[in-house]
């Protein structure tokens, strides 16, 4: 990288300079701005395809789960809804969804009703935000289109 001398101090060719200044002007920016996990939202339909349940249903209970070699550390929530409308999946009473305790965790509060859109991981329901799950009063139009189109 160096290209010789100048008066006995070495002398850096142009590329090492420029590499140089990128590293400088980065350093001073920080790192670039990444899109937030949540904030794409796919289209209802989308979602309601590539989901293994789709339903709404109010939360009537919530556990967390640490794992043994970790019982400190909360690794994630379950919770159980009793199903209100089901749109797919399994026509149960009562429905256990379970949210991992990372940045794409959708959190959800007990006697509150929630439209949700589970996919089957490790042969139980996992939810996630980022998608159309919310809850419902935040969410009267895509309850409704499911109502009207998607009733299994």
């Amino acid at each position: 990288m160096l290209n010789g001398t100048l008066a006995g101090y070495p002398v850096l060719g142009r590329t090492a300079v420029v590499v140089c200044a990128v590293a400088l002007v980065i350093s001073f920016w920080g790192p670039l701005p990444t899109p937030a996990i949540c904030s794409v939202v796919p289209r209802v339909c989308t979602e309601f395809f590539s989901s293994t349940a789709a339903f709404s249903g109010v939360v009537v209970s919530e556990r967390d789960w640490s794992s043994p070699s970790e019982p400190d550390s909360i690794e994630r929530t379950y919770y159980k809804l009793k199903v209100e409308n089901f749109y797919r999946g399994p026509s149960e009473e009562f429905i256990e969804v379970y949210t991992e305790n990372d940045s794409g965790r959708l959190t959800l509060d007990v006697g509150h009703e929630y439209l949700l859109f589970a996919r089957a991981s490790a042969g139980k329901l996992q939810i996630w935000c980022g998608g159309n799950s919310a809850e419902l009063k935040d969410a009267p139009e895509r309850s409704a289109r499911l109502s009207a189109s998607w009733r299994e």
